[in-house]
């Protein structure tokens, strides 16, 4: 069957027309796991055809703002009557801290965040520490941009999807994308800023380590679009390389 990925969100922190924060979601059947949870990514799912009573997990990379101003948006909207049909509990999954995260949220929206009929299951990653969702096997590397931060490697029927979250280049990062048959890697750097991102040419470089088979870049300022990723990218990695948008779709087949 293997795997499809929807690009929710393909921008930063910074408001931009065509491009949400970051966020991704996962197919396989009737499994949908999603990857962060940017601004805007709960309209992501929807223009994905995902509806929130079909949501099975979500999986935290790190705790900045770009990657999690939705959770509460979304907590708010799970428990909404209109989808009062949903029974199923929710595993949230994210780093060490994610159950006190959702205990601020409630902390300020109060029960406007707590889940109704069903029931929230937070659980903290370790590194290299499998979990399942479903027939969805994940695997957590911690990589290097927060104290906390984790790349999550998603296998299920031999097919394989790395999610970089955002990350420097590291030997975890080649780790988690080793074989990859899709490596969904943030490029928020330019060449010559070290600035806890990955440049063009670092994601080309880990790739071609790693052996994946195809990269698409996201986390994309303009600034990183106007000065020709892919270029850079091909000095290492000679497999196809696209640049993100929000709203595109891959298989891994």
């Amino acid at each position: 069957m293997g795997l499809a990925v929807t690009i929710l969100g393909s921008g930063t922190s910074i408001p931009h027309p065509e491009r949400r924060p970051p966020a991704f979601v996962v197919t396989r059947g009737d499994c949908s796991l999603m990857i962060d949870c940017g601004a805007g990514s709960t309209t992501g799912l929807a223009r994905a055809g995902v509806g929130l009573d079909r949501l099975s997990a979500l999986a935290l990379t790190h705790f900045h703002l770009d990657h999690t101003a939705e959770l509460s948006a979304l907590l708010f909207a799970l428990r909404n009557p209109a989808h009062a049909a949903r029974h199923a509990d929710l595993p949230i999954f994210g780093p060490p801290g994610t159950a006190e995260l959702l205990d601020k949220l409630e902390g300020v929206y109060g029960s406007w965040v707590t889940a109704r009929g069903f029931a929230l299951h937070v659980h903290a990653v370790r590194d290299r520490e499998l979990f399942a969702v479903g027939p969805l096997r994940v695997t957590p590397f911690r990589v290097e941009h927060t104290a906390q931060s984790f790349a999550y490697r998603v296998e299920a029927d031999g097919k394989v999807v790395t999610f970089s979250g955002d990350s420097a280049p590291c030997d975890a990062l080649v780790e988690a994308a080793r074989d990859a048959d899709l490596f969904v890697c943030e490029c928020g750097a330019l060449a010559g800023e070290r600035i806890a991102h990955m440049t063009a040419q670092d994601v080309g470089a880990a790739a071609a380590r790693a052996g994946c088979k195809q990269v698409v870049l996201t986390h994309l300022y303009e600034r990183i679009t106007a000065a020709d990723p892919l270029r850079d990218v091909r000095r290492h990695f000679d497999g196809p390389a696209r640049v993100a948008f929000d709203d595109m779709r891959f298989e891994a087949r």
